[in-house]
Parts: structure tokens; C-alpha cells; sequence
């Protein structure tokens, strides 16, 4: 499949990105394949590529301290995972990636993608766009959640008086 035709979504690294900007994201790295049920990157991990998702979908998940393994997102072709090691490169991986099926994705080293950076500025400011929206997306459900446990502490409360 020729991957510079595609679709992508919207709000995915290739989808905002203008045609020789993503030929030039795509040629980055080499393609590698997962079936469903392979982990992509390790939680805890210090490798620090990333991969680039051209098909099919992964979960993201972290360990909480109960020791349950949490959702935390969804990616799909067009989207990035583990871009935070690659450009952080400081701390280890803070979830794990798994397929969710077939995926075909592009596994790019960390100093490829700071040359790309470097090179391709609007490049550079659509990634940093992209992970301003999921901290945003992660603040707000935080914030969400915060409000659940709280309400019930209260309603606890209340009801032992």
C-alpha cells in the first residue's frame, strides 16, 4: 500500500502535516510489522526510538499503583507512539503499547527524528501540538476522575455523620 495516498486522520501526526512534510516522516526509520497481542514499547523501558503507525490500531496502557494496568489511549494509523523517550530521552517509557490486531508501523530511531525536527520545523511544531493536546486530553479526564473519587469521599463522609 502506498502510504504517502492515504487518508489520515485529522488530528494524527501525517493527517495535520502538508504532503512532502509527511513523504518526508514516512521515509524516516524502516517498517515493522506486530500481529495482535505484541507489546510495541515497554513501560519502564530506556530504549528511546519511536515508531510511526501506518495501519491498524494500538492500545496504550500503564501500570497503577494497585498494580492494575489502566487505559490510557488509543492510537491508529497516522499517530505516533513513544515520541516523549525520543525527544524527553531522560526517563524511562511511561507505558506500554500493545497491537490491537495486524499493524504495519515505521520504527524510527530518536536521532533521525531530532535531524527531522531540526529540518522541518512545521514538523517539529505539529508533534509539539500533538502532545500539547493529549496532556490536555489527559489533564481533563484527571480532572475528571478527581471530581468522581471526591464527590464520593464526600458522599462517605456525609453519611457516617
Amino acid at each position: 500500500m502506498p502510504y504517502s495516498s492515504v487518508e489520515w486522520p485529522a488530528r494524527s501526526l501525517l493527517g495535520v502535516l502538508a504532503p512532502q512534510a509527511r513523504q518526508e516522516v514516512l521515509e524516516l526509520g524502516v517498517q515493522k510489522r506486530f500481529e495482535a497481542g505484541d507489546v510495541l514499547l515497554s513501560e519502564g523501558a530506556t530504549d528511546r526510538h519511536v515508531l510511526l503507525l501506518l495501519s491498524g490500531f494500538a492500545k496504550v496502557t500503564a501500570r497503577v499503583e494497585n498494580g492494575e494496568t489502566s487505559l490510557l489511549a488509543v492510537r491508529v494509523g497516522g499517530d505516533t507512539v513513544g515520541e516523549m523517550a525520543a525527544v524527553d530521552g531522560s526517563a524511562p517509557r511511561s507505558a506500554t503499547v500493545t497491537a490491537c490486531g495486524p499493524m504495519t508501523t515505521r520504527v524510527v530511531q530518536s536521532g533521525a527524528l531530532h535531524e527531522l525536527l531540526m529540518r522541518r520545523p512545521e514538523v517539529s511544531v505539529a508533534l509539539t501540538r500533538i502532545i500539547a493536546d493529549r496532556l490536555r486530553w489527559a489533564n481533563r479526564r484527571r480532572l475528571d476522575f478527581r471530581g468522581y473519587r471526591d464527590s464520593i469521599a464526600a458522599h462517605l463522609c456525609s453519611r457516617r455523620r
